[in-house]
């Protein structure tokens, strides 16, 4: 895999936890019962499973790329970000 790769994987990533989160906010918000039914659970199982089995190793293998939200050095560009589907209101 070469760098460029694993930026491209990196974007991914974070697009896709931020439309999870996104997720999570729009169900807490329109949904009363959501997290009284455990609703959130299989989201947060989800992102674990992003982190743990794709991100890290990914990170481990490129560390200048482990993102500014994680600590690293890696400023993901804020436009891999948009559209957003949802925003708190």
């Amino acid at each position: 895999m070469t760098k460029e790769d694993a930026i491209k994987l990196v974007h991914l990533y974070a697009k896709i936890s931020s439309q999870l989160d996104q997720s999570v906010a729009l169900r807490k918000d329109r949904d009363p019962e959501y997290e009284s039914h455990g609703g959130a659970k299989p989201t947060g199982l989800v992102m674990g499973a992003l982190y743990c089995d794709l991100m890290a190793p990914l990170y481990k293998r490129f560390p200048d790329l482990l993102p500014t939200y994680l600590d690293g050095p890696y400023k993901i560009p804020d436009e891999i970000y948009q559209p957003t589907f949802y925003t708190s209101e």
